[in-house]
């Protein structure tokens, strides 16, 4: 059976993504490393996976409440599938982007409106944006020594936590002013026409400003009159983000390395929130290199390497896999990237 070419591209960037951790493993593991893994708590290492599936089902939970509070349904099922289809989709494009399109086109495929598919999708990512940068703030503040080896991590969270938190502030505003996405929309438009990277930006603007508002009546609803819904979204996804903290703090815990709750916040949190917007697909070797350079001065050398693994494997790469299982279900049509029809508010599709 011919391999989908983002099928493909998933297994070489995994194959990459191992080499480097091969690579860091083979300049730091000594004796030590082997009699380490030997020895690891294994109530700790279960421990930890237990955390995995937790930080998948909050995933496929909160995607499930938030579907539910802008009026509609979906299976917790499909809500997994979703969501394993979208780290699917994020590791395998540049900072993280190609997950949110797709997750929109696959509510829009499973009768969820245009307008509420895109609600749920930029919802969840501002919940994941403002909990990572909360946790970021808070360690500059707390641990900045943590920063204090690699200066440049300082300066980056902070203009990314600024960025960041202006971006969302400015979307919640052009939900309820368009105007200001209009404003927004056409010197965005003008800029890309002017590099030549697009032929008619009214067109899009034109495009993209009637999902907005669509999104913005969805919206409305969601915050008037399913509030709880809302504010159940946010607490699962806090949940979801410390599973993954406590995923991380169980596989070290497990070779016998003492650390703080407090630091593994701080420095999981630093990791989430850096990674999330690197250029490579999936943060692929960038990823990697953060994690060294983060907790270096907290875990023994030789076990940076393993932990590394544990954490690729468990955080990405398995549920990874998982979505192209789920993508290869959904037809070649998603997997091939071919053109994907456009979206009307009620949920038909244009040819």
């Amino acid at each position: 059976m011919k391999i989908p070419s983002n099928i493909k591209r998933l297994i070489v960037i995994i194959f990459i993504s191992l080499i480097t951790i091969g690579s860091i493993i083979y300049f730091t593991a000594n004796r030590r490393t082997i009699e380490s893994i030997r020895n690891i708590d294994i109530k700790f290492f279960m421990l930890g996976i237990l955390f995995y599936l937790f930080i998948y089902t909050c995933d496929a939970f909160r995607t499930k409440v938030l579907i539910r509070g802008t009026g509609h349904r979906l299976k917790l099922f499909e809500c997994y599938k979703l969501v394993a289809f979208q780290v699917f989709f994020d590791v395998i494009t540049p900072f993280s982007f190609g997950g949110q399109p797709f997750g929109i086109y696959i509510l829009h495929k499973k009768k969820v409106p245009g307008g509420s598919a895109i609600t749920v999708v930029v919802t969840k990512l501002i919940f994941g944006g403002l909990i990572l940068t909360s946790i970021v703030i808070w360690a500059i503040f707390t641990y900045s020594e943590i920063f204090d080896s690699v200066p440049p991590f300082k300066y980056l969270v902070r203009v990314i936590g600024s960025l960041l938190l202006v971006a969302i502030i400015l979307f919640v505003m052009g939900l309820y002013n368009p105007k200001i996405t209009t404003y927004i929309l056409t010197g965005f438009f003008k800029f890309l026409w002017k590099l030549k990277l697009i032929h008619h930006p009214d067109k899009y603007k034109k495009k993209i400003m009637k999902h907005i508002i669509l999104a913005t009546n969805s919206f409305d609803g969601f915050i008037g009159h399913r509030f709880l819904y809302f504010i159940s979204g946010l607490i699962i996804s806090f949940i979801q983000f410390m599973s993954a903290i406590f995923m991380i703090l169980c596989f070290i815990w497990g070779f016998g390395i003492e650390m703080q709750v407090s630091i593994g916040i701080a420095l999981t949190g630093s990791l989430l929130f850096l990674i999330a917007l690197m250029p490579t697909p999936g943060a692929i070797g960038l990823g990697e290199g953060i994690f060294f350079l983060l907790y270096k001065q907290y875990i023994p050398v030789h076990l940076l390497g393993v932990i590394i693994f544990l954490w690729r494997f468990f955080h990405q790469h398995f549920t990874a896999l998982l979505g192209a299982i789920v993508a290869w279900n959904y037809g070649s049509e998603l997997l091939s990237t071919k053109k994907i029809g456009k979206i009307d508010g009620t949920g038909a599709e244009l040819k």
